[in-house]
């Protein structure tokens, strides 16, 4: 039977305990309040920054970790090439990437060519200029394909012994050769908290990605940078382990596509990248994206 001191006890100890959870709460409130009123006292460019590392670091926390590659240790480089119906800028970016290169190794993923890319793509795996290929039908491939075909060339290289792994799209021309610079510029500047490296870097790219500072790497100037383009980019493989693959559920924007989620990630962590002239990008209008966008 509850008798009236058990009710005025009970009802003393619940006050208490509402007033201790009162005074807990309207402290965090006040704390986070506080903490949105100083963030909204700083600078625009400030606090879009502030924002976007604090989601970064979300974002990284929930990644995926990538099923680790096994690695060569010997510098084996693999490269990926994403193409549809661009038969000739392909050939182009094939043959420049292999007389720079001849001894790095290329997986091309079509996504269904009808323009004679399938017969070309066949020569090329005789010939052994290229590795491996990966045929998609056309109406298989999500709207943003770029993504989507990163998961499906990991997926390919999963049996590979690989030690630096990248990217590059079809419509580009490489100049010079570029293996042993990356390499050495991942090395020498690792203690900058370098882990990427992007081999475009002409005036619209030091315009959308702006540079921190300029380094000299093997007698080649190089800009590093907090944000990435991902038209010619390699990194350890390694990375992937760390931040996973990118989004493949978000369409055309800059949460879906592969070079921002990646820089998100790296200024989450404190890590950049550096950028060297390497490479001509001859479709900056004339990409899948930007038909995609149009539509």
């Amino acid at each position: 039977m509850i008798t009236a001191e058990f009710l005025i006890i009970f009802s003393i100890i619940l006050i208490i305990i509402q007033t201790l959870f009162f005074l807990f709460y309207n402290y965090r409130t006040k704390k986070n309040t506080d903490k949105i009123v100083h963030n909204f006292s700083l600078e625009r460019k400030e606090l879009l920054k502030e924002i976007q590392m604090y989601y970064s670091r979300i974002e990284l926390r929930m990644v995926q970790p990538f099923k680790q590659f096994e690695k060569a240790n010997n510098n084996i480089i693999w490269i990926v090439v994403f193409t549809i119906n661009r038969k000739d800028l392909l050939t182009e970016t094939i043959q420049s990437l292999r007389k720079s290169e001849p001894d790095v190794n290329i997986l091309i993923v079509d996504n269904g060519s009808t323009d004679g890319t399938h017969e070309l793509l066949h020569e090329w795996i005789n010939t052994n200029i290229i590795q491996k290929v990966v045929l998609n039908r056309k109406e298989d491939i999500p709207q943003w394909q770029k993504c989507f075909n990163i998961h499906q060339a990991f997926q390919v290289l999963a049996s590979e012994k690989i030690d630096y792994i990248g990217w590059i799209d079809d419509d580009m021309t490489v100049k010079k050769p570029w293996k042993n610079l990356i390499i050495h510029a991942l090395d020498t500047l690792s203690e900058q908290n370098v882990r990427m490296v992007s081999l475009l870097n002409d005036d619209i790219q030091k315009h959308h990605h702006p540079p921190l500072k300029s380094v000299t790497v093997n007698q080649e100037q190089g800009d590093i940078k907090a944000t990435i383009n991902g038209n010619f980019v390699v990194f350890p493989v390694d990375l992937l382990h760390i931040f996973g693959l990118p989004p493949i559920r978000e369409g055309i924007n800059d949460l879906g596509v592969e070079d921002w989620y990646y820089s998100r990630l790296l200024q989450a962590s404190g890590y950049y990248c550096i950028a060297f002239d390497i490479a001509i990008h001859h479709g900056y209008d004339k990409s899948i994206r930007e038909q995609l966008e149009k539509l």
